[in-house]
């Protein structure tokens, strides 16, 4: 009975010690796809026997981002876009683009920095001033 006990009590010491423990990531990644695609008729003269009577074009997106977060004051995102057209023979039509990269941070627990990528903050009357 003792020995039960002790153990439930072991068990339950090192689970909350388990608990307890700092479990954020340092190394993430995460990202999106779409696929669009497009069929268009086109309304040409009765005579015309040269245009085709439909366009099937589109393409496909994937965006990919890599989060790095070395320590608690330091956060690293990158984002790349990968843009395949439909129709592209071999992988003519494929593009590589960099959506996003920063590096932001604290330093000193007083000054705050980022570099790369500035997200800002709209106010509504920003948001909706048309002049």
């Amino acid at each position: 009975m003792t020995k039960n006990i002790l153990l439930t009590a072991l068990t339950l010491l090192l689970s909350v010690s388990a608990f307890s423990q700092d479990s954020q990531k340092k190394y993430w990644v995460s990202g999106a796809a779409r696929g669009i695609f497009n069929l268009d008729e086109y309304n040409g003269q009765a005579n015309d026997n040269s245009t085709a009577r439909k366009s099937e074009y589109g393409h496909t997106l994937v965006d990919l981002s890599a989060n790095i977060r070395p320590n608690k004051n330091t956060f690293v995102r990158t984002t790349l876009r990968v843009r395949n057209e439909y129709g592209g023979f071999w992988g003519s039509a494929i593009t590589f683009d960099v959506r996003e990269l920063y590096l932001k941070g604290l330093i000193a627990n007083s000054v705050r920095y980022q570099i790369g990528d500035i997200n800002y903050k709209l106010t509504p009357f920003t948001f909706y001033n048309n002049t």
